[in-house]
């Protein structure tokens, strides 16, 4: 989930001079990337769950 911590002038440069790879991939998330409050929400709200989520899940295998 903090894999999308790249600037935007990072991707913005990506866009316009990376390998086709890499402006192909950067095209793809840079206006994710752009709503930065949005993106900011949605990562702090899937780690809650992620973190509320693994006691219930490890519970059911690990016998305590």
């Amino acid at each position: 989930m903090s894999g999308l911590t790249l600037s935007l002038v990072d991707l913005e440069v990506l866009v316009m001079s990376g390998t086709p790879n890499d402006r192909r991939h950067a095209t793809k998330i840079l206006p994710v990337v752009k709503k930065q409050h949005l993106l900011l929400s949605t990562l702090l709200l899937c780690n809650a769950a992620a973190m509320e989520a693994l006691p219930i899940f490890l519970d059911s295998l690990v016998t305590a």
